[in-house]
């Protein structure tokens, strides 16, 4: 009975060390995953004499946006879709033009690119 009480000892041990490993794994894995933020520069063609109004920027991690916005830059000017999205309170750290930074943000991962157009 002793031999087979260490057995069972051992067998849950071990089971507990390969849950604790894949635990750790996983975790592991999941670090190496994060997704760094990309950022773009949006420019608007405005008759503001304000140069802080002539540009702004966005950040985003979600691949298929990044893939969206590099198609854009491809396309000549007047054929890029515009930003639209989430604002948040802040400048997130990166929304600034030079050195004014704006009291907002697109909040991140929550905008995307839509064609905008205006019927006159």
């Amino acid at each position: 009975m002793h031999t087979l009480l260490k057995q069972v000892i051992a067998s849950k041990l071990l089971l507990l060390s390969t849950i604790i490993l894949l635990l750790t794994a996983t975790i592991s894995c999941k670090k190496d995953q994060v997704d760094t933020l990309s950022y773009y520069e949006v420019g608007m063609k405005n008759n503001s004499p304000e140069w802080r109004d002539s540009s702004f920027i966005v950040a985003t991690s979600n691949r298929e946006l990044i893939e969206q916005i590099e198609a854009q830059l491809q396309q000549p000017v007047l054929q890029r879709k515009m930003v639209l999205g989430t604002l948040a309170p802040g400048s997130g750290g990166y929304n600034k033009n030079a050195t004014h930074g704006f009291k907002w943000h697109f909040k991140e991962d929550e905008w995307q690119l839509a064609e905008i157009t205006i019927k006159k």
